[in-house]
């Protein structure tokens, strides 16, 4: 999903919000968690903080930089997994990634199971189907939620009416179907085999943020101190 348009993850949103910015966010949420800093930084500090500077003024820069230093650190007493697996997505290298973006990774990416479970279900499915054809009795023809939101000719900041239109049909024929309860429901089914299925893996997340809290603590007063 693009960042123009961050929305629920069941697509969600109000009619009044359709009407006025179709498919966009609002003004103030797109982009809301990029600071632009990596683009304004300057190249020195940047490859401090990555690694990608072997040296600076005569001292060798620690692998993986800054951040790669920090994460060690962070990470000391804890068993950083090496790969994880979710929905087909695999993310491994994860050694030098911070504590706060592995375990949202992790999280992400057991979510994915849920979320493709959901996909292929027979309830979600005809549910899909019922949106549909309540879209095309209003005269727009699309299979899939997604298939609306991602249409081509919505590429601009500013909707235009015909995209304003559609989200508002959209948001219509969702309420008319029930679609966020019966989405949230199924998925919310899946999500729980997928907690009973990985069970042992959420338990070690859940031992890793206790010494990952532990060695912040420690940092922070080494610092102070």
């Amino acid at each position: 999903m693009s960042a123009r348009r961050k929305h629920s993850e069941f697509l969600v949103f109000s009619a009044s919000q359709a009407r006025k910015f179709g498919y966009n966010a609002p003004d103030g949420r797109v982009g809301s968690g990029d600071s632009g800093w990596d683009k304004k930084a300057p190249e020195v500090q940047r490859g401090l903080l990555d690694g990608s500077l072997k040296k600076y003024k005569g001292t060798t820069v620690p692998r993986g930089g800054c951040v790669g230093v920090a994460a060690d650190r962070l990470t000391k007493n804890s068993r950083v997994p090496k790969k994880i697996e979710g929905g087909g997505i695999e993310l491994k290298q994860l050694q030098k990634t911070s504590p706060t973006s592995l375990g949202d990774a992790q999280i992400g990416i057991m979510r994915l199971d849920a979320i493709s479970a959901t996909k292929r279900d027979r309830r979600y499915l005809e549910l899909i189907s019922s949106w549909s054809a309540c879209m095309s009795k209003k005269g727009y023809r699309y299979k899939t939620p997604e298939s609306a939101l991602d249409d081509r000719r919505w590429s601009g900041s500013v909707p235009s009416e015909i995209e304003k239109g559609t989200a508002v049909a959209d948001m219509a024929c969702k309420q008319t179907v029930d679609y966020l309860a019966v989405a949230s429901r199924v998925q919310s089914s899946y999500e729980e085999r997928v907690i009973d299925e990985r069970r042992e893996e959420l338990a070690e997340l859940r031992r890793n943020l206790k010494a990952w809290k532990q060695n912040a603590d420690r940092a922070i007063a080494d610092v102070s101190g």
